[in-house]
């Protein structure tokens, strides 16, 4: 239950920031660098974010995919609803 809770909240902070870097999501979704990076693969394997890298190779950029998107906004709905 506690992987689908913060996968939840990762994807719902993701989406509030639209693109972000690891830390930068990571400070938002409140977990650690090394934490949010093992779900970050996880993430991109099952097709809910994309990586980009604008220019520099070694800052890494994320953001929804369409399949992240609907997930994070079923996410929204369900934090109004409580």
């Amino acid at each position: 239950m506690r992987f689908f809770y913060k996968t939840a909240e990762i994807l719902y902070k993701l989406k509030d920031l639209r693109i972000a870097n690891i830390s930068e999501l990571a400070r938002e979704a409140n977990i650690t660098y090394a934490q949010l990076h093992k779900y970050i693969k996880q993430f991109k394997d099952k097709g809910f974010i994309v990586e980009e890298d604008f220019g520099n190779k070694r800052e890494k950029l994320y953001k929804l995919t369409e399949k992240g998107q609907i997930i994070a906004d079923s996410v929204e709905k369900i934090k109004k609803q409580i």
